[in-house]
C-alpha cells in the first residue's frame, strides 16, 4: 500500500498538505472492519460509538497504546527524505571490553551479511547499549534511519544520553508520550515501541531493548509496528537480559545469530540476591508498620547508600512511603504509573536528593543508579516472575565505581520464580 514514509494523524476534513498522501484510519472494504495503523481486523478490537451530539465512529483498542484511532481521521503520509552518505564520526566515551567488541564486530557482520535479525542475550549492566554503536554507524554513514526502541520510556531517556554523547553530529529526536516531541525527519529515532506504529519500512536498522518485556513481548500489534517499520533488506536486533525458555532452547539450537554476554562491562559478576522470610507483611503494610525484619535492614543500610524499595500493588506504595516516614529521619518518596510526580522524584533521587524510593515495578527496568541498594516487599507476589526478579536485581552493582551493594527478597514463602531467580544468577556467575 505504501512506501517508505511516515505518518501522522489528522481530522477526516483536514487539509491535505502538498505532496503528502491521505487515506482513512479505520477502513471498511467486503463487510470488514480495517484499522491500517496496527492492521487490526479483530471484530471485538474495532468498536462502534455512538453518544449524543457527536457524530457516531469506529475506534481501534488495539493500537489506542499511542492515541486513539477513529474513523473520523484520516493518516497523512508523505516519504522520508533521501539522506547524504557521509562518513560519520564517533565519540569513544567508554573502552568496550574484549567480549563486548567481539559482539559488536557480529552484529556489524550480520549487517554486512545482509541477515534480518540478530539476538543479544546480556546480562543487566553488560554495556548492551554501546555494543550497538559499531553497526548504527555504519547505517548512519550510509545514508539510512536507525531506531533504538524500548517498551519502557526511562529506557527511551537513557540511551537517548549515550547516543548524544557518541553521536555528537547526528540529528536524533525521542519519541513517547510524555517528550511532546514531533518527528522532523531526524536519521536516528529513539522512543517506545509503541512509535513504530507510525512508521513504514523507514528503518535499515531497527533495535528492539528490553524485548522481553511488557507489553512488546505479549502485544500482537506492536509486533506487527515493528514488523512494517523495517525496510526490506533491514536488520533487526532484540536486545535481552532476560530471554523466556522458548527463546534460550532456539539460542542453544543456533536457529538465528546471536550473541551471549554472561559479564558485565566492569567485569564483575552480577550480585546473588539474599532471600529473607516475612510472614504477614501485607498486613503490617496496611497498619501503617514496616515488618520487623524490613525495618532492622533497613536502619541498618540507608546510611551506606540510596535504598530501591519495589512493591507488587500501586496501593501499598504510600503505606510503605508513610512507615519509612515514621521510622527513619531521611527523605523518602514514592513513584507508580499514576504518580502525577514521577519524572521529578526520579531525578531527585538520581541528584541524590531523596534517600529511599518506594516503587512499584514501573522502575523494573530501563534505569540506572549509580549507587543502590534495593529490596522487594513481598517477593512471592505473583507481579514478580524470573524475568523481574532478575531486573531489579540487575539495578545493583551496575557502576564500575560502586560495584557492591544489597539486593534482598522479603518474601512470605519461596515460590518457583524466585527460586529460578536465584538459580539462574548463579549459573550465570559460573558461566562467565
Amino acid at each position: 500500500m505504501m512506501q517508505r514514509g511516515v505518518l501522522h494523524l489528522k481530522a477526516f476534513d483536514a487539509r491535505v498538505p502538498k505532496g503528502w498522501t491521505s487515506f482513512p484510519v479505520i477502513e471498511k472494504k467486503g463487510g470488514v472492519l480495517r484499522c491500517w495503523r496496527c492492521s487490526c481486523m479483530k471484530r471485538s478490537a474495532i468498536v462502534y460509538v455512538k453518544q449524543a451530539r457527536q457524530q457516531p465512529y469506529y475506534y481501534c483498542r488495539e493500537c489506542v497504546m499511542i492515541g486513539s484511532a477513529r474513523s473520523t481521521q484520516k493518516f497523512i503520509w508523505r516519504s522520508l527524505p533521501k539522506l547524504k552518505v557521509a562518513m560519520v564520526p564517533l565519540r569513544e566515551v567508554s573502552i568496550l571490553t574484549e567480549k563486548q567488541r567481539q559482539i559488536s564486530s557480529e552484529v556489524v557482520e550480520t549487517l554486512r551479511l545482509k541477515q534480518s535479525f540478530h539476538y543479544v542475550w546480556a546480562v543487566t549492566g553488560a554495556g548492551k547499549t554501546a555494543m550497538l554503536f559499531a553497526a548504527m554507524q555504519q547505517v548512519i554513514a550510509q545514508g539510512q534511519y536507525v531506531a533504538f526502541v524500548s517498551p519502557r520510556r526511562e529506557a527511551c531517556k537513557a540511551v537517548s544520553e549515550q547516543v548524544t554523547q557518541v553521536f555528537t553530529t547526528v540529528p536524533h529526536v525521542v519519541l513517547h508520550q510524555k517528550s511532546g516531541a514531533v518527528y522532523q525527519g531526524e536519521q536516528l529515532v529513539i522512543g517506545t515501541v509503541q512509535q513504530l506504529l507510525r512508521f513504514h519500512r523507514s528503518f535499515k536498522l531497527l533495535i528492539v531493548d528490553e524485548a522481553d518485556a511488557f507489553p512488546y513481548s505479549r502485544n500482537e500489534s506492536l509486533h506487527y509496528g515493528v514488523k512494517q517499520a523495517l525496510t526490506s533488506d533491514g536488520l533487526l536486533v532484540y536486545l535481552s537480559a532476560t530471554p523466556s525458555a522458548k527463546r534460550q532452547k532456539q539460542l542453544r539450537r543456533g536457529c538465528y545469530r546471536s550473541s551471549e554476554l554472561h559479564r558485565r562491562y566492569h567485569g564483575k559478576d552480577m550480585l546473588v540476591p539474599r532471600e529473607v522470610l516475612v510472614l504477614n507483611w501485607y498486613e503490617k503494610i496496611a497498619t501503617g508498620r514496616l515488618p520487623q525484619k524490613v525495618s532492622r535492614w533497613l536502619t541498618r543500610v540507608v546510611s551506606e547508600r540510596q535504598t530501591l524499595i519495589f512493591v507488587p500493588e500501586i496501593k501499598q506504595v504510600d503505606l510503605v512511603v508513610s512507615a519509612v516516614q515514621a521510622q527513619l529521619s531521611v527523605r523518602v518518596a514514592g513513584v507508580s504509573a499514576k504518580n502525577g510526580q514521577r519524572e521529578q522524584h526520579i531525578s531527585a533521587f538520581k541528584e541524590g536528593e531523596i534517600t529511599v524510593l518506594v516503587t512499584t515495578l514501573v522502575l523494573e527496568r530501563g534505569v540506572n543508579f549509580p549507587n543502590v541498594n534495593v529490596a522487594i516487599i513481598g517477593a512471592e507476589h505473583r507481579q514478580f516472575n524470573r524475568a523481574t526478579l532478575l531486573q531489579i536485581s540487575g539495578r545493583v552493582g551496575r557502576n564500575p565505581l560502586y560495584q557492591e551493594g544489597e539486593i534482598v527478597f522479603f518474601h512470605g514463602g519461596m515460590t518457583k520464580a524466585l527460586r529460578q531467580a536465584l538459580a539462574t544468577v548463579k549459573h550465570l556467575n559460573r558461566e562467565v
